[in-house]
């Protein structure tokens, strides 16, 4: 009990320390200390309980909810005024209804519930604790010697990183603390704290541009909570529970009645991980703020979305209304955001959309609710965690240093040999959980297919290709990009080299990024080791008779990839020097230049709007026949 409760505590007391630090040795020193103690302590829970499969224990205390209502109504207040000082009104009203709700709620149902274990941590809990430790870790740091080379270039933007790093180690804490809460309303106290903190650290700037994106992917959140405050009710008013354990094992017997409190958490999960029909707003949220993005796409609300998710998914699954929502959704997000990454020229665009893809197959391999999904979902989150962190943080550098804030070219890696092997290794590693995880794996596709949902079949499928083709093509870009010099380098509006002759430029990568690298490259090599000894254990205590996913000798595809990157890259490491680049340019049949875009082959504003109105259709349909169930089973009480 002491070493869960004093690995959340310590991140906190880091942040709250972060906020009086002023010296850039002294935070960076700090920081890198915390990294790894929390990474330490993390390995250590999951040694001292990952035999017996879980740590569970109570509060015992009837302050607890009172204690929870309080912390959330002061939170509650800060996000209302900070909303009304930017007139932003939508997410005050979700943060003053849920809140409201959650409160009424606890007075008059919750206090009375009784709660046996207000802490869970299961196998799957122990590894997310350590991919948050590790990962947020590594971001941390990297983002000291980040944010101050941001304001050495930009003295006129007010220096508020003692806010920020507050803000990165409330999110570890609070991720820590989502992962092993059993008790519904402590979870809900850790997701506002993620969601608020996540706008903290997306408006950072304090700029009109940086603050309507945050409040993009804020305001969906705040709806998010709405969705949560509402499953808590219900479980509780309903079942006369707040313990997820209980839900879970309640749901294994009355499936379709507990899929009623459960599609409201997974629609808090699904928004909070990036899902259609909402996932455009987290997509115009992206900012220049590299350490920022990675951690919102792999610490923070991605991972804490899909947890929930793959946590919920024993109740889910074709069986009940709840999954097949997920599921299609889910379905939809992955197929929509894959096709519009493939015709995207945006470079920092399609490392969005390729997040919000990933993000749909985590959640629609959760929604199926069989153990070969939930291991496919999980495997693909510890892929994804250090493949995105690495890709973002690379790129984030390279970009700072050409001192280029539109990150919607490319240029920023000309020149950048040692960036661009760094995201080259991202996205191979990418290629090989697509490949291995959802393509190759004669388990999960059969999983998919044994679902029976064939609209899911199709969108899983050719989403999975359509990854393929826009990791092909950043790998090419990129490759191309490295070839040349930006810093001496003329480029036309469009981005293209002009054919001169330029030098190689010297860079210099930060610790972090190249620990991250080695990361990245071990788990995508020792991955069926992963499986073996630490997912598979989870599975086979949640479903029950799961044997092992992987052999050892699917290591060698793993293998192949780095090797098959790592020579395409090699070229890059040449001795410095001048570099001919050609000018691209596609000829056609009377060797005419024509112009060329990937938008001629989808259009992506229709596809767009088709795919965020599907899942708004089923979003709908979905919440209106759980209401109806709701209703049908209070009135058959009564």
């Amino acid at each position: 009990m002491g070493i869960i409760i004093s690995l959340i505590a310590f991140p906190v007391i880091i942040a709250l320390i972060l906020l009086l630090v002023k010296g850039d040795k002294a935070r960076g020193s700090l920081i890198s200390a915390a990294a790894v103690i929390m990474t330490a302590g993390s390995i250590a829970v999951t040694v001292m309980y990952f035999a017996s499969g879980e740590c569970s224990f109570g509060f015992n205390s009837w302050l607890t909810e009172y204690i929870i209502m309080a912390v959330s109504a002061l939170l509650a207040i800060f996000i209302i005024y900070i909303c009304l000082k930017n007139r932003k009104y939508l997410p005050a009203v979700f943060a003053l209804a849920q809140t409201a709700a959650f409160i009424v709620f606890g007075l008059v149902e919750g206090y009375s519930i009784k709660v046996e274990n207000d802490i869970h941590a299961d196998r799957f809990s122990m590894i997310m604790l350590i991919i948050t430790a590790l990962a947020g870790g590594l971001i941390a740091a990297y983002a000291s010697g980040y944010m101050k080379e941001f304001h050495d270039r930009h003295p006129d933007i007010k220096d508020g990183r003692n806010v920020f790093f507050f803000s990165m180690f409330i999110s570890v804490a609070s991720v820590m603390g989502l992962v092993v809460s059993n008790n519904v309303t402590v979870m809900y106290l850790f997701w506002e704290l993620i969601v608020l903190m996540s706008y903290v650290m997306a408006s950072y700037g304090k700029d009109k541009e940086a603050e309507d994106r945050a409040f993009r992917g804020f305001t969906v959140n705040m709806l998010g909570g709405v969705f949560f405050v509402a499953g808590i009710v219900i479980l509780g008013t309903v079942f006369g529970t707040i313990e997820l354990d209980t839900m879970i094992l309640t749901g294994s017997v009355y499936g379709d009645v507990v899929a009623i409190p459960v599609l409201f958490f997974a629609l808090s999960g699904m928004m909070m991980a990036m899902q259609m029909p909402f996932a455009g707003g987290f997509v115009k949220a992206f900012s220049v703020n590299a350490p920022a993005d990675a951690f919102m796409s792999t610490v923070t609300l991605v991972n804490g979305g899909v947890f929930i998710i793959a946590k919920l998914s024993a109740v889910l699954g074709i069986s009940n209304f709840a999954g097949i929502t997920v599921m299609i959704v889910g379905g939809i997000t992955f197929f929509t955001a894959s096709i519009c990454a493939v015709s995207s020229k945006d470079i920092q665009k399609t490392a969005a959309l390729s997040t919000v893809a990933v993000a749909g197959l985590m959640v629609a391999l959760g929604g199926i609710g069989s153990p070969e999904g939930v291991w496919a979902c999980i495997m693909l989150m510890i892929l994804h965690t250090f493949a995105k962190s690495l890709i973002l943080l690379s790129g984030g550098k390279a970009q700072l240093d050409m001192d280029m804030y539109d990150g919607s070219k490319v240029t920023f890696l000309r020149g950048k040999r040692k960036s661009s092997l760094c995201m080259l290794t991202g996205v191979a590693v990418m290629i090989i959980s697509f490949l291995e995880l959802a393509l190759l794996r004669a388990n999960v596709v059969s999983s998919v297919t044994d679902s029976g949902n064939i609209l899911l079949m199709v969108m899983i499928a050719f989403g999975c290709g359509a990854v393929i083709v826009f990791s092909i093509k950043m790998i090419g870009e990129i490759s191309y990009s490295a070839a040349c010099a930006s810093m001496t380098e003329t480029v036309d509006e469009e981005g293209s080299a002009a054919g001169e002759e330029i030098e190689s430029s010297d860079e210099k990568l930060e610790m972090s990024v190249k620990i991250m690298v080695v990361i990245s490259v071990l788990v995508s090599i020792v991955f069926p080791l992963i499986s073996i000894f630490a997912v598979a254990p989870y599975i086979e205590e949640a479903f029950g008779g799961t044997s092992s996913m992987f052999s050892i000798s699917d290591s060698i595809t793993g293998i192949i990839m780095i090797v098959f990157v790592v020579l395409i890259a090699g070229a890059f490491y040449q001795k410095k020097g001048k570099i001919s680049m050609p000018e691209r340019s596609v000829i056609d049949d009377m060797k005419e230049n024509i112009e060329t875009s990937e938008s001629l082959c989808f259009n992506e504003r229709r596809i767009v709007i088709a795919g965020t109105a599907a899942s708004a259709v089923m979003i709908v349909i979905g919440v209106g026949f759980i209401i109806g169930t709701l209703v049908s089973l209070l009135g058959g009480a009564v």
